[in-house]
C-alpha cells in the first residue's frame, strides 16, 4: 500500500492532531490558556475534516479506524490532564476518564486480536467529542464561577458515561458473536458498530 495516496489524507489529519498535542501543552503552561485553546480548535477542525473526507470519498482504512479514535483519546487525556494540573478540572473525574479509556482500549484490542475486527468510532463517541470540545474551550476562554464549572464537569461526565455504555454494549455484542463462532463454526462476518449503524439507517 502506498503511503502517499489520497485515501490516506484522513490518516495524516489524525496524525497531525496527535502531533499538535505537545504544542498545546507548551502553550497552555508557558503562554496562556486562551492561546492554547486555538490549538484545540485546530484539533477539532482536523477531527471533523478527516471524518468528512473519509466518509464522502470512501477513504476508510482499518488503520484509520484505529488512528482516529486513538487521536481522540490522546487529545482527551492530554487536555484533561492540563486542566487538572491547572485546577480547572477535578482530579477524580480525570482518573475516571483514564480508567474508562484504558478499559475501552483493552476490550477493543481483545476483539481485534481474536477476530481481526476493528471497532471504529460511532455517533455517540463523536457526540461525546463535541461536548468535550465545547466544555474544555469554555474552561480555557472564560473565568467561570464554581457553580458553572460544576455544571460543565457534570455535563462532560454524563457524555463520557453515555459513550462508554454505548461502546460497552457493542463490544459485548462482538464478544458474544465471537463465542458463537467458536461454538457453532464459521458464519457471516462480524459487523463493526459503524457498519451496524449504516445498516439500521438503510432500512425502510
Amino acid at each position: 500500500m502506498k503511503v502517499f495516496e489520497k485515501r490516506n489524507i484522513p490518516n495524516f489529519l489524525s496524525g497531525l492532531r496527535i502531533l499538535l498535542l505537545p504544542l498545546y501543552c507548551y502553550l497552555f503552561f508557558c503562554v496562556g490558556h486562551a492561546v492554547s485553546a486555538l490549538v484545540l480548535i485546530l484539533c477539532a477542525l482536523t477531527d471533523v475534516l478527516d471524518g468528512y473526507l473519509a466518509r464522502k470519498n470512501h477513504w476508510i482504512t482499518d488503520f484509520g479506524k484505529l488512528l482516529d479514535p486513538l487521536a481522540d483519546k490522546l487529545t482527551t487525556l492530554c487536555t484533561l490532564g492540563a486542566l487538572t494540573a491547572a485546577g480547572l478540572f477535578p482530579w477524580w473525574l480525570t482518573a475516571l476518564v483514564v480508567v474508562k479509556e484504558i478499559a475501552m482500549i483493552l476490550i477493543a484490542s481483545l476483539i481485534l486480536k481474536k477476530r481481526s475486527i476493528v471497532v471504529s468510532s460511532v455517533w455517540y463517541g463523536k457526540a461525546s467529542t463535541v461536548v468535550f470540545y465545547a466544555v474544555v474551550l469554555a474552561l480555557h476562554f472564560f473565568e467561570l464561577p464554581q457553580t458553572w464549572m460544576l455544571v460543565l464537569w457534570i455535563l462532560l461526565a454524563v457524555s463520557f458515561l453515555i459513550a462508554a455504555i454505548g461502546y460497552l454494549f457493542h463490544y459485548l455484542k462482538h464478544l458474544d458473536q465471537l463465542a458463537s463462532r467458536v461454538n457453532d463454526g464459521p458464519s457471516a462476518p462480524l459487523q463493526t458498530p459503524a457498519e451496524e449503524e449504516n445498516e439500521e439507517t438503510s432500512k425502510p
